[in-house]
């Protein structure tokens, strides 16, 4: 099954992009049977709802130079890779990949991430994001079809 994975942080203002996001997008993506999970902060918790088979989209903030509201695409095996080789010794940077590569999980699929502003300690989005939200979330729909779309074709 094709499932996307919000993870964020409500509290953490642009944080919660990814969650905004999927809670606009759910109803429509589940007419087109995808399935939507919604993990704030606790994705441990998560990965009790997927599959090894699922096909996984996960969305997430990122913190970089690039355009707030830009989007970056990854495969996960990919970020998996990266952690694996850049933070295995640091014990304060605990991610979800790292927790993928402590329990020798292994999912196929794509990260999106979105570029954020401000992840300070407040509810609410950044007038940047705030201010390109349909745009984002367009954006991501389209992403998320056509990665459906490719898995259909490949089977």
């Amino acid at each position: 099954m094709l499932r996307v994975v919000a993870l964020g942080n409500r509290y953490k203002r642009d944080d919660a992009i990814a969650i905004e996001v999927a809670e606009k997008l759910k109803n429509k993506l589940q007419e087109q049977s995808i399935g939507v999970l919604i993990c704030n902060t606790d994705f441990e918790f998560c990965f009790e709802s997927i599959n090894e088979d699922d096909y996984l989209i996960i969305l997430l903030a990122a913190h970089s130079e690039k355009n707030p509201g830009s989007l970056q695409l990854c495969k996960i095996s990919d970020a998996v890779q990266f952690y694996k080789k850049n933070n295995s010794a640091n014990p304060f940077s605990y991610n979800v990949f790292n927790f993928m590569n402590l329990f020798h999980l292994s999912y196929s699929g794509y990260i999106i991430s979105i570029n954020v502003q401000d992840v300070s300690f407040k509810s609410g989005l950044s007038n940047e994001l705030e201010n390109n939200f349909a745009q984002i979330c367009r954006k991501i729909e389209l992403l998320i079809i056509n990665i459906q779309n490719n898995i259909i074709s490949v089977k």
